[in-house]
Protein backbone atom coordinates (compact mmCIF):
# COMPACT_ATOMS: atom_id res chain seq x y z
CA UNK A 1 0.00 0.00 0.00
CA UNK A 2 1.31 3.44 -0.88
CA UNK A 3 1.80 5.97 1.86
CA UNK A 4 -0.26 9.19 1.85
CA UNK A 5 2.97 11.01 0.96
CA UNK A 6 3.37 9.36 -2.42
CA UNK A 7 0.69 11.28 -4.32
CA UNK A 8 1.72 14.87 -3.44
CA UNK A 9 5.41 14.05 -3.80
CA UNK A 10 4.97 12.32 -7.17
CA UNK A 11 2.82 15.18 -8.46
CA UNK A 12 5.26 17.88 -7.36
CA UNK A 13 8.36 16.04 -8.61
CA UNK A 14 6.65 15.06 -11.87
CA UNK A 15 5.71 18.65 -12.67
CA UNK A 16 9.13 19.89 -11.60
CA UNK A 17 10.82 17.59 -14.11
CA UNK A 18 8.19 17.59 -16.87
CA UNK A 19 7.92 21.36 -17.32
CA UNK A 20 11.61 21.90 -18.18
CA UNK A 21 11.55 18.91 -20.53
CA UNK A 22 8.47 20.27 -22.28
CA UNK A 23 10.32 23.55 -22.85
CA UNK A 24 12.82 21.68 -25.05
CA UNK A 25 10.41 22.04 -27.97
CA UNK A 26 11.87 20.69 -31.21
CA UNK A 27 15.43 20.66 -29.91
CA UNK A 28 17.59 17.86 -31.31
CA UNK A 29 17.94 14.84 -29.04
CA UNK A 30 21.68 14.40 -28.33
CA UNK A 31 21.13 10.73 -27.50
CA UNK A 32 19.20 9.94 -30.69
CA UNK A 33 21.87 7.55 -31.96
CA UNK A 34 22.44 5.64 -28.73
CA UNK A 35 20.92 2.71 -26.89
CA UNK A 36 18.42 5.05 -25.21
CA UNK A 37 16.73 5.70 -28.58
CA UNK A 38 16.05 1.99 -28.96
CA UNK A 39 13.92 1.95 -25.80
CA UNK A 40 12.36 5.44 -25.78
CA UNK A 41 11.23 7.76 -28.59
CA UNK A 42 13.20 10.63 -26.98
CA UNK A 43 15.76 10.60 -24.20
CA UNK A 44 13.63 13.13 -22.31
CA UNK A 45 11.17 10.35 -21.47
CA UNK A 46 13.91 8.19 -19.99
CA UNK A 47 15.30 11.15 -18.05
CA UNK A 48 11.82 11.99 -16.75
CA UNK A 49 11.25 8.45 -15.46
CA UNK A 50 14.64 8.25 -13.75
CA UNK A 51 14.39 11.66 -12.07
CA UNK A 52 10.78 10.99 -11.06
CA UNK A 53 11.74 7.74 -9.32
CA UNK A 54 14.78 9.28 -7.63
CA UNK A 55 12.84 12.39 -6.59
CA UNK A 56 9.94 10.48 -5.05
CA UNK A 57 12.34 8.25 -3.15
CA UNK A 58 14.44 11.22 -2.00
CA UNK A 59 11.52 13.28 -0.69
CA UNK A 60 9.93 10.26 1.00
CA UNK A 61 13.23 9.43 2.66
CA UNK A 62 13.82 13.03 3.76
CA UNK A 63 10.32 13.26 5.21
CA UNK A 64 10.65 9.94 7.05
CA UNK A 65 13.81 11.19 8.78
CA UNK A 66 11.77 14.04 10.22
CA UNK A 67 14.67 16.47 10.52
CA UNK A 68 14.19 18.30 7.23
CA UNK A 69 13.16 21.95 7.07
CA UNK A 70 11.54 23.98 4.29
CA UNK A 71 14.87 25.20 2.94
CA UNK A 72 16.05 21.67 2.24
CA UNK A 73 12.82 20.90 0.37
CA UNK A 74 13.27 24.09 -1.66
CA UNK A 75 16.91 23.44 -2.59
CA UNK A 76 16.24 19.80 -3.41
CA UNK A 77 13.30 20.73 -5.65
CA UNK A 78 15.30 23.37 -7.49
CA UNK A 79 18.10 20.84 -8.02
CA UNK A 80 15.60 18.31 -9.43
CA UNK A 81 14.17 21.04 -11.68
CA UNK A 82 17.65 21.86 -12.97
CA UNK A 83 18.60 18.21 -13.53
CA UNK A 84 17.39 18.09 -17.18
CA UNK A 85 19.41 21.22 -18.04
CA UNK A 86 22.49 19.89 -16.25
CA UNK A 87 22.17 16.44 -17.83
CA UNK A 88 21.73 17.72 -21.37
CA UNK A 89 24.46 20.35 -20.97
CA UNK A 90 26.96 17.67 -19.95
CA UNK A 91 25.90 15.33 -22.77
CA UNK A 92 26.13 18.12 -25.34
CA UNK A 93 29.54 19.25 -24.10
CA UNK A 94 30.90 15.72 -24.32
CA UNK A 95 29.37 14.99 -27.74
CA UNK A 96 30.06 18.51 -29.11
CA UNK A 97 26.44 19.19 -30.01
CA UNK A 98 24.41 22.37 -29.54
CA UNK A 99 23.45 22.99 -25.92
CA UNK A 100 19.83 22.86 -24.77
CA UNK A 101 17.84 26.10 -24.75
CA UNK A 102 18.38 28.33 -21.71
CA UNK A 103 14.65 28.15 -21.08
CA UNK A 104 15.11 24.60 -19.77
CA UNK A 105 17.13 25.92 -16.81
CA UNK A 106 14.82 28.89 -16.21
CA UNK A 107 11.67 26.77 -16.23
CA UNK A 108 13.43 24.20 -14.04
CA UNK A 109 14.28 26.79 -11.39
CA UNK A 110 10.75 28.22 -11.40
CA UNK A 111 9.05 24.81 -11.30
CA UNK A 112 11.49 23.55 -8.66
CA UNK A 113 10.95 26.60 -6.45
CA UNK A 114 7.18 26.25 -6.70
CA UNK A 115 7.32 22.54 -5.86
CA UNK A 116 9.76 23.13 -3.01
CA UNK A 117 7.52 25.76 -1.45
CA UNK A 118 4.48 23.48 -1.84
CA UNK A 119 6.22 20.43 -0.41
CA UNK A 120 7.83 22.42 2.40
CA UNK A 121 4.41 23.68 3.40
CA UNK A 122 2.41 20.45 2.97
CA UNK A 123 4.70 17.57 3.93
CA UNK A 124 5.34 18.51 7.56
CA UNK A 125 1.57 18.64 8.15
CA UNK A 126 1.13 15.05 6.93
CA UNK A 127 1.63 12.24 9.37
CA UNK A 128 4.50 9.88 8.76
CA UNK A 129 3.31 6.94 6.69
Amino acid sequence: MLSPLTRPIALAVGLTVALPLLSLGHWHDPLANTFVARMFPHSALALFLVVLAVGVWLFTWMHSRGQTNRGVYLLTSITLGLSPAIFYSIICAVSQQPAPPFSVAVVGVIAGAAAGILLGRELPSLKKG
